[in-house]
């Protein structure tokens, strides 16, 4: 008799045995900082996390400590590559002082009957007064 139902998908998971080695290769990176991320540990969580949302292939997450303070879960390949270098601190960081350089100074001008004093302290110098 056919079975009317179509087989059962599996993918190809990972045999414990390697499983096994890529964690141990992975634990001998806690302590080691990179650019302006501290690893803790492994974050189990997040891993168990994306096998219940059904990830076909969940990646593994390391548990940072920024230098800033903030502790944050990144992907493993993404702090290893240097592709994330801090828990977001620093791009903010950087867009800020990117911001301060392009500031031009207004002061002394003279729109219409209005005259620039100075900056505004209060609102990070963005404003007139």
């Amino acid at each position: 008799m056919n079975n009317i139902y179509p087989p059962k998908v599996t993918y190809n998971k990972i045999p414990k045995k390697e499983e096994k080695k890529m964690k141990s290769i992975l634990e001998n990176e806690i302590g080691k900082t990179y650019n302006h991320l501290t690893i803790l540990s492994l974050d189990e969580d997040k891993k168990q996390e994306q096998i219940n949302r059904g990830v076909k292939y969940p990646r593994s997450y390391f548990k940072c400590q920024c230098d800033c303070g903030n502790i944050c879960s990144i992907r493993t390949d993404s702090v290893k590559n240097g592709h994330s270098t801090s828990c977001g601190c620093a791009k903010i960081k950087a867009a800020s002082e990117q911001g301060k350089k392009s500031l031009i100074d207004l002061t002394g001008k003279t729109f219409g009957k209005l005259i620039v004093l100075e900056r505004d302290k209060e609102y990070n110098g963005t404003h007139v007064k």
